[in-house]
């Protein structure tokens, strides 16, 4: 297939009064509208999956409504995916993810499929792709939430926001979910306003890399 196939990656989990399933549907809306910017810039052509919402949130699960797959499973439920949709001829594949703990995870299984398939395979975390400091649940996602016509309660206000740091993030069973600054009053709307590029930038990455590359991280 010429196609390039697009497989959004989300969970469930809190974010306070705003919907469990956040990241999966800034993922899911995110790849559609991404792909088409990147269709009428470059002309790349997407399939777009339907999201995986069934993510990796250990660190959540305790909390209401909290849905999170072992390592293990989630691994294997996202190689058994890229595997099918390498079967079904696409041989560049582009995972949008939109949840942090799905990251390393998705990482590794796209090394493995792209080298044992021999395809490409590119991960996408789209806080990443445009330099986002995306935490949890923070003014950043709502910001990204919100461009992308996601309702959020206008009273979204969540004593658990957690920003992203660039020290390592040590896990402790003492611990419940990632804590960090909550901060009130950064403005993230000229971020997300050029998401939607950064992101199509990423896609159009994936769709023009050579397949001796294989990986693109």
């Amino acid at each position: 297939s010429k196609a390039m196939a697009v497989i959004p990656f989300g969970s469930v989990e809190q974010h306070c009064n705003a919907p469990l399933g956040l990241d999966s549907m800034i993922a899911e809306r995110l790849s559609f509208e991404a792909c088409r910017v990147a269709e009428e810039r470059w002309g790349v052509i997407c399939v777009v999956y339907p999201v995986v919402w069934q993510g990796f949130s250990p660190e959540w699960e305790d909390h209401e409504g909290g849905v999170s797959l072992e390592a293990r499973t989630f691994y294997s439920l996202a190689f058994e995916i890229v595997r099918s949709a390498a079967r079904s001829g696409f041989r560049r594949i582009a995972l949008l993810n939109a949840h942090g703990g799905n990251k390393g995870l998705l990482e590794s299984v796209a090394r493995e499929t792209a080298f044992r398939l021999g395809i490409v395979v590119g991960v996408i975390n789209y806080w990443e792709a445009a330099s986002l400091n995306i935490g949890h649940a923070s003014r950043a996602e709502e910001a990204v939430a919100r461009a992308l016509g996601i309702e959020i309660p206008a009273d979204f206000k969540c004593r658990e926001r957690a920003y992203a740091s660039p020290s390592p993030r040590i896990a402790s069973p003492g611990i419940s979910g990632p804590r960090g600054y909550y901060i009130e009053s950064d403005d993230y709307s000229e971020e997300a306003r050029e998401l939607l590029y950064r992101v199509a930038e990423a896609l159009k990455a994936v769709w023009e890399s050579p397949e001796s590359s294989r990986y693109v991280g």
